[in-house]
């Protein structure tokens, strides 16, 4: 028996050319969308649906929801929270509802919607993402979200991160695949040259989010395991939590 494959696909704009239909996508916007809905289901989120517009997101305020959102890093003006990950911590999270939009992470979930799976990573939650893959035993597309439909650093060496972890039991196809481990596997040597030459870095300075950027990089602070489902994310891990807490 063959053993699945793991891509990394650098851009969005490469996801057309890669078999999106029979693969789990695993949509990677470490700065910071990813993260901060890794965050908000650590603190109890009940569900957070992504969307790709901001006028869409504003009529969830009327249904009850709390509306997060940005563009180019700012928070949109009368929206509750932006994408901060620390916005996303406290009671008031707490089985919220929550409706999102960003610049790259939401977008890149509308445009996986054709996957056979979409789930959410980041570096907060890798293992979980990691272990559950491993499970599925099918094929990976690891999504790097980018800016703007640009490559990035920390997406793509999350990509790379995670295609290490699964070598021994997926085979790494593409070479954007392997430039991704390279990647990861450099970045492990000097975390603060790379921040520091990413092409968002005098973006993160002006808009004052380095204890955020600090925060993205840290990993396995949150066991949640966001999957898309019915047009909304919900905490998969936390489902498998309650049946076993019935059992």
């Amino acid at each position: 028996m063959s053993k699945p494959r793991v891509i990394v696909c650098p851009s969005p704009l490469f996801l057309k050319t890669l078999p999106v239909k029979d693969s789990i996508v695993v949509v990677i916007d470490i700065l910071r969308a990813t993260t901060s809905i890794c965050v908000a289901f650590g603190s109890g989120a009940a569900e957070i649906v992504p969307l790709d517009s901001i006028e869409k997101c504003r009529t969830y305020k009327e249904k009850g929801y709390l509306i997060a959102g940005e563009r180019d890093g700012k928070m949109i003006e009368g929206f509750d929270m932006g994408n901060s990950p620390f916005s996303f911590m406290g009671e008031h999270i707490r089985n919220a509802k929550i409706a999102m939009t960003t610049t790259n992470g939401t977008k890149c979930i509308h445009a996986s919607r054709q996957a056979y799976q979409i789930i959410i990573g980041a570096f907060v939650n890798m293992t979980a993402v990691v272990n559950y893959l491993r499970a599925q035993g099918r094929d990976v597309i690891l999504l790097a979200a980018g800016w703007k439909d640009k490559m990035n650093l920390e997406d793509t060496a999350f990509g790379g991160a995670v295609a290490l972890e699964l070598e021994n039991e997926f085979l790494p196809t593409e070479d954007s695949t392997r430039i991704a481990m390279t990647l990861y596997d450099a970045m492990l040597k000097d975390k603060r040259y790379f921040i520091k030459n990413a092409t968002q870095y005098e973006q993160i300075i002006g808009l004052n989010i380095v204890e955020d950027v600090k925060y993205c990089l840290r990993r396995d602070l949150h066991e949640v395991l966001p999957i898309y489902q019915n047009r909304k994310l919900v905490d998969l891990l936390a489902k498998t939590k309650l049946v076993n807490i019935k059992r």
